[in-house]
C-alpha cells in the first residue's frame, strides 16, 4: 500500500491502457507547447531583428560611412589621388575575403562553378607539396 501511495507502483484499479492513454496525452501536450513557443520565438526574433534595425540600424550606418570617409581621407594624404572606388577600404578591413570578380571571362563558363576552381588548386598544391618535400629531403642530404 505505502508503494502505491507514494507512486511507485501503480494502483489496481489502473490499467495499462490507461497509462498508456495518459502517456500519449503527456507526449501530445508536450509537443503542442514545443511549437507554440517555437513560433513565439519566431516571431520575436523577427520582431528583435526589426527594432535593431529601426533604432541602431542609423547609428550604424553613420559609423561605416565615418570609417570610409577617414580611409578616403588618408589616402588622399598618402597618394595625393582620390580613389576610384572602394576595393582598397574593403580589403584592409576584411583581408580574409576574395575579391569579386570583375568579368564574366574571369568567372569561366559557370559550369564547373566555385568548388571546382578550388579543388584543382589544393590537389596541385599537394602535388607539389609532395614533391617539394622530397626534392628538399635530397638536397639536405647532399648538403651535410
Amino acid at each position: 500500500e505505502e508503494l502505491m501511495f507514494i507512486g511507485m507502483k501503480p494502483r489496481a484499479s489502473e490499467s495499462a491502457a490507461v497509462l498508456e492513454h495518459e502517456l500519449e496525452a503527456n507526449y501530445l501536450r508536450r509537443k503542442t507547447e514545443q511549437r507554440e513557443h517555437k513560433d513565439t520565438f519566431g516571431a520575436s526574433l523577427v520582431e528583435l531583428k526589426d527594432d535593431v534595425r529601426r533604432e541602431e540600424g542609423p547609428s550604424m550606418r553613420d559609423a561605416l560611412r565615418q570609417e570610409r570617409h577617414l580611409w578616403i581621407t588618408d589616402h588622399i594624404a598618402e597618394t595625393k589621388d582620390v580613389p576610384e572606388d572602394l576595393t582598397g577600404f574593403y580589403q584592409a578591413q576584411f583581408p580574409d575575403a576574395a575579391p569579386p570578380a570583375e568579368d564574366e571571362e574571369e568567372k569561366g563558363d559557370g559550369k564547373k562553378g566555385k568548388g571546382g576552381k578550388k579543388d584543382d588548386k589544393k590537389k596541385d598544391d599537394k602535388k607539389k607539396k609532395g614533391k617539394k618535400a622530397k626534392a628538399d629531403a635530397g638536397s639536405e642530404e647532399k648538403v651535410e
